[in-house]
């Protein structure tokens, strides 16, 4: 229908395979039959989440930062939907600061917020109420928690607080009963590896 229509190039981004390892590799081989091809396999990143804590499979230089953000008065919080805009913003010039760009805007934030209720989950990590790191989160599903957003202070450096909001992110799944906490992929808008 679309050839016949002109169409010339279809680009599809699916989901990660680690959401259903069978229907990607289903999905995968039906497109290639059709004629698709594959122009870029991304590397995700995904913890799954079982009953162990998050600093079982943690470095011990994790470790340590953990609990040096911890014995320092890092706090973690559950972010109310009334804070999107300011953690949007802490996100947005984090991003900027190392040369990123927010994959989405303020308002298409907000749309999206309205349109799907219950979806979107906002936390962060403060120290004497000064945001540190922060992330916007997605339910992808009852079993999945996407970590959409993340961006910290590189004034922070030092402590690492995206490692103490990791862990408490990885808490917040357990106690919701998610089964996995992806992290995304480390790429660029065009497919080249990021560090």
């Amino acid at each position: 229908d679309l050839k016949s229509k002109n169409v010339c190039y279809i680009k599809i981004i699916h989901h990660a395979s680690c959401y259903s390892e069978r229907k990607a590799m289903v999905v995968h081989d039906i497109l290639g039959n059709l004629g698709f091809q594959l122009k870029m396999r991304a590397i995700n990143h995904h913890i799954p989440v079982d009953v162990e804590p998050l600093e079982t499979w943690m470095s011990a230089n994790e470790k340590r930062r953990l609990n040096k953000c911890l014995k320092d008065g890092f706090t973690f919080t559950i972010e109310p939907e009334s804070r999107a805009e300011e953690i949007h913003a802490f996100i947005a010039e984090k991003r900027k600061e190392k040369n990123l760009e927010i994959s989405i805007s303020l308002d298409k934030l907000r749309l999206y917020i309205e349109e799907f209720p219950q979806t979107y989950s906002f936390f962060s990590i403060r120290k004497e109420g000064e945001i540190c790191a922060a992330t916007v989160a997605v339910r992808i599903s009852k079993k999945i928690m996407y970590n959409f957003l993340p961006a910290s202070d590189t004034a922070y450096n030092a402590y690492s607080p995206m490692v103490l909001l990791l862990s408490k992110m990885y808490q917040y799944c357990q106690r919701e009963k998610f089964e996995m906490l992806d992290l995304g992929i480390s790429t660029t808008s065009d497919g080249k590896p990021q560090k």
